[in-house]
Formats: structure tokens, C-alpha cells, sequence
């Protein structure tokens, strides 16, 4: 299972701002952080947060919906990751490279790109697991698009591309091998 812990990323040097993310990547990064925050305190009031906010910007049947495809998702990436995965606090003006690229992974399925989505899928979980992810990753985008938010198409020959994010796989600092990050 993934170790989180709320530890900053290896390097910075590819975080960028929330404020930079569109309305959808906001809200995908939110419900994440807020539901690991709850799942690694015990604290339910994370929880009951995520379910009021989403249910007054979304309506209870869509909330509904995407709380049960955000939970499958973590579940799948939790379940088969190949290494601990950084993340900030759900308050946390910044969003490491993890995060841009699991922003990057459901923008992917989002967009159709099944390859792009199971080769993003690849950098978290081990390779028997990779499939469950990417497929979880579309239902969650399914979700999110029934919801109203579109998260790809921002910046066309680069699926997955958020914003102004910096390119995490491109950074020769941030090193993907098992173990060399915590999920925060």
C-alpha cells in the first residue's frame, strides 16, 4: 500500500501554482488532496467537506457519481502503487509533480488517449496494476465531464498537459524509481 505523508516532493523546481489550473484540474486536485487528508487522519470532517462542497457546485446524483469514481481511482492507485507518492495539503497553494502528473493521467483518459493515460498509470503503479488505474482514470474523467468539468484540450499535441504546469518527466531532478518520494 502507498505511503502518504505530507512531506514536500524531491524538488520543487516543476511545481507551479493551483491558481494556474483551470476550474476542473482545481477541483480534481481538491477532492484528492481532501481525501487523502481524511483517509490518512481518520478524520471524517475531510470527508463531510468533499461531499458539501461538491454536492452544491454539482448536485447530489452527480456528487454521487463522481465520489464513488474518486474513490475507485485512489483505490486503484493506492492499491497497486510501485512507490510512495507526494501530494500537498488540501489547503496548499502548490502542486508538485505527482500531482501534475496524476492531473496529467485522468486529463489523459479524459481525452481519449487510452496509451497516454496507461503510460502515466505506469509511473505510479507496477505493471499488472497499470490497467486498473488507467481504466479508473476514465471513469473518473467520465465523471468529472458529467459533472461539467473538462480537463483536456488546453494545449492541443500534448494530452494531458495542465495549464502552465512544468513537464515532471522532464525534470532530470525528480526521480520516479520505487521509493524515492512520500506521498504527502
Amino acid at each position: 500500500m502507498t505511503v502518504m505523508t505530507d512531506t514536500a516532493a524531491p524538488t520543487d523546481a516543476a511545481a507551479t501554482r493551483t491558481e494556474d489550473l483551470s476550474s476542473g484540474e482545481r477541483l480534481l486536485l481538491w477532492l484528492f488532496r481532501r481525501w487523502v487528508a481524511g483517509a490518512l487522519s481518520g478524520d471524517a470532517i475531510h470527508w463531510r467537506i468533499l461531499w458539501r462542497d461538491l454536492a452544491a457546485r454539482a448536485g447530489a446524483a452527480r456528487a454521487q457519481l463522481l465520489v464513488a469514481a474518486l474513490e475507485e481511482w485512489l483505490t486503484a492507485l493506492a492499491r497497486g502503487s510501485a512507490r510512495p507518492i507526494a501530494y500537498h495539503p488540501p489547503c496548499c497553494g502548490l502542486v508538485n509533480p505527482d500531482e501534475a502528473l496524476l492531473l496529467r493521467l485522468v486529463t489523459c483518459a479524459q481525452a481519449g488517449d487510452s496509451d497516454g493515460a496507461l503510460r502515466l498509470a505506469g509511473r505510479f503503479v507496477g505493471d499488472e496494476a497499470a490497467a486498473r488505474l488507467s481504466e479508473a482514470s476514465g471513469e473518473l474523467a467520465a465523471a468529472l465531464l458529467g459533472a461539467g468539468e473538462v480537463l483536456a484540450g488546453r494545449r492541443p499535441g500534448r494530452c494531458g498537459s495542465p495549464g502552465t504546469l512544468a513537464d515532471p518527466l522532464a525534470d532530470p531532478l525528480y526521480d520516479l524509481a520505487a521509493g524515492s518520494v512520500t506521498i504527502h
